[in-house]
């Protein structure tokens, strides 16, 4: 059996950049991907079953190779939101992801050095613990599935299978000829120039309800290698999102534009003259939500779908107009400027669409707070998507500048 050698890692680095494509399946291979899809749905539990999972409890156990069992509770809803608790010496820890964003309350009791590691590191250090499969569910999810070819692996051939339009990763899945069920799967991250990965080698499998879920993971990573061990799980029990939120998270709500949209709407037509031709819409504009929105009919091209400009600009809109409000206690108003930025265009949007901001972590907040206060200029770099019932459009990176005005 191909999982006895699962000491065997083949990394293949993949590009990570969006592609633009529309369809679910990547038709270069279009009769031989849609077959080993269906092999593989069959064997995990069907497309039904794994489409009408809204939420997912587990428990089980967790330990470093070599190391004590520790118990665990693990959550699941939606594609983005994960949360992982366990306790060690009578303290609880918890383990989360929300969105792009994650946290780790006391991180350096679980994970050595985690403190020193940078933003790549500790996005790896912490979903090392959320696994997933995206699989049977991909086109729910409003991800794009591609066949990237066949190897060997222990005398046996494997498919491997690439899912993308996640808004900062890529997936590959090594499946099995045997039993058709995934049994390597690889994560791919990047953000700001850096790429990282976490192996996860499903070793087995249990059967819940007709589906197929891990019974036990190994995890390598390039700083953590642990061992997960479930032994019960639960779907669609009740679950609040804000539950998977770090309840630290930074709240500057007492600025003035975070309050009224009206006039933060009126403030961003005046003093940004294009977002009143484009029909901009502020629906959410806090420094903890920022959603903006603008019309398909003003802002269309000659193919019926979204103008890129239009679509980089409501992006850079919605940074600056964050920027704006977390800076908006100094005096006077620092001159914000946006100096770089790219968007990737994941399929084309053809009604109203609406840019949403991903909140930096308070720590970077306070790093270019800090910055502007010391030297009289600062530099941020900003996420925002646009998304909608599951599917991403377009993902957005920017980098934006504050100088003290002279």
């Amino acid at each position: 059996m191909i999982r006895k050698a699962l000491s065997i890692l083949v990394l293949i680095l993949l590009p990570v950049l969006g592609t633009g494509q529309e369809q679910a399946f990547d038709f270069d291979f279009g009769e031989e991907l849609i077959m080993i899809y269906e092999k593989v749905s069959e064997s995990m539990g069907g497309t039904e079953a794994w489409e009408e999972l809204e939420t997912m409890y587990a428990e089980g156990t967790w330990k470093f190779p070599h190391g004590d069992e520790t118990p665990f509770i693990f959550k699941a809803m939606d594609p983005d939101l994960a949360r992982f608790d366990f306790r060690i010496e009578e303290e609880a820890h918890t383990i989360s992801r929300y969105g792009r964003r994650g946290w780790i309350n006391d991180p350096g009791s679980i994970i050595e050095e985690y403190e020193r590691f940078d933003e790549m590191e500790k996005i790896i250090a912490r979903n090392a613990f959320l696994y997933e499969n995206n699989l049977v569910d991909f086109e729910k999810k409003g991800l794009i599935m591609k066949f990237e070819g066949s190897v060997i692996i222990s005398g046996e051939e494997v498919w491997l299978v690439r899912l993308e339009g996640f808004p900062d990763k890529e997936e590959l899945y090594y499946i099995s000829k045997d039993d058709n069920k995934p049994f390597i799967k690889q994560s791919y991250y990047y953000r700001r120039g850096r790429n990282g990965v976490v192996n996860y080698y499903i070793k087995r499998y249990m059967a819940v309800n007709g589906v197929e879920v891990p019974r036990e993971i190994l995890v390598t990573s390039e700083h953590l290698n642990i061992i997960l061990n479930f032994s019960s799980y639960v779907f669609n029990n009740s679950m609040d999102k804000d539950d998977f939120k770090d309840p630290n998270e930074p709240d500057f709500t007492t600025n003035t534009l975070s309050f009224n949209k009206e006039k933060a709407q009126d403030y961003l037509h005046t003093e940004i003259p294009v977002t009143r031709a484009m029909g901009i819409e502020v629906q959410k504009l806090t420094t903890n939500e920022v959603k903006l929105k603008a019309p398909i009919e003003l802002n269309i091209n000659h193919r019926r779908s979204a103008f890129g400009g239009s679509v980089d600009s409501l992006f850079l809109t919605a940074g600056w107009s964050y920027i704006r409000l977390v800076v908006d206690h100094f005096d006077p108003l620092p001159i914000i400027v946006g100096s770089k930025a790219r968007t990737s265009f994941q399929r084309p949007i053809t009604r109203d669409f609406a840019a949403q901001l991903v909140i930096p972590d308070k720590k970077e907040v306070d790093k270019f707070l800090d910055a502007y206060k010391r030297f009289g200029k600062a530099r941020i770099t900003l996420d925002a998507v646009i998304e909608e019932d599951g599917k991403t459009f377009a993902v957005f990176k920017g980098d934006y500048v504050v100088v003290k005005e002279e």
